[in-house]
């Protein structure tokens, strides 16, 4: 118990020192979620059933890619099977759902594109 409490308090001060590059960190995985997701609309509608399959898709696609990397780091070091690899992608997925449901409300992570009748592109948040 006091060594996961001593744990708990070092990294804690090691995220106040990298406060702004853990921050980055976030942006650019959100970036990955919303590039994901704007890569589904090709194949999905703009519909809200056809976003909130866009969303699910990517929100799954993070976090095994990333336990998947995980995973093959550890083979390629160790030449044995990744213990607690599913706690590793529900850990990155619980952060990328923090981030994601961060975001100001009334708005998507993605950037839609809607066609209007005078067949310019308006970008719609």
């Amino acid at each position: 118990m006091l060594k996961h409490t001593i744990l708990f308090i070092a990294f804690s001060i090691v995220a106040m020192f990298f406060q702004s590059e853990l921050g980055q960190v976030l942006h650019y995985l959100l970036m990955i979620h919303d590039k994901i997701a704007d890569a589904l609309a090709s194949i999905f509608s703009n519909a809200p059933a056809g976003r909130i399959i866009q969303e699910t898709i990517a929100l799954i696609i993070i976090p095994v890619v990333a336990g998947g990397v995980a995973a093959l780091v550890f083979w390629l070091i160790k030449r044995s099977e990744m213990p607690h690899i599913m706690a590793t992608v529900w850990f990155v997925w619980t952060i990328l759902l923090v981030v994601i449901l961060a975001q100001p409300s009334g708005q998507t992570s993605t950037t839609k594109r809607i066609r209007s009748s005078n067949s310019q592109t308006m970008y719609v948040r």
